[in-house]
């Protein structure tokens, strides 16, 4: 795997402390071929303590 693809992946995620599917599909090194490395992958990033999420997060709460 590219250590610049992953830098890119993980600042994304960093950045907001998760990442959606579609998010991680497009930043996904081209060296990620197979469903086992794309676990591996994705377990990486929930070790950073960064969520990977279905789709946007509802809010906790409201604010006005």
């Amino acid at each position: 795997m590219a250590l610049d693809d992953v830098t890119k992946l993980f600042g994304a995620g960093t950045e907001e402390d998760y990442l959606i599917h579609n998010r991680v599909n497009e930043l996904i090194p081209h060296s990620v071929h197979s469903p086992d490395a794309l676990d591996d992958l994705l377990s990486d990033i929930r070790t950073q303590g960064i969520g990977v999420l279905e789709g946007q997060p509802k809010p906790s709460h409201l604010s006005f």
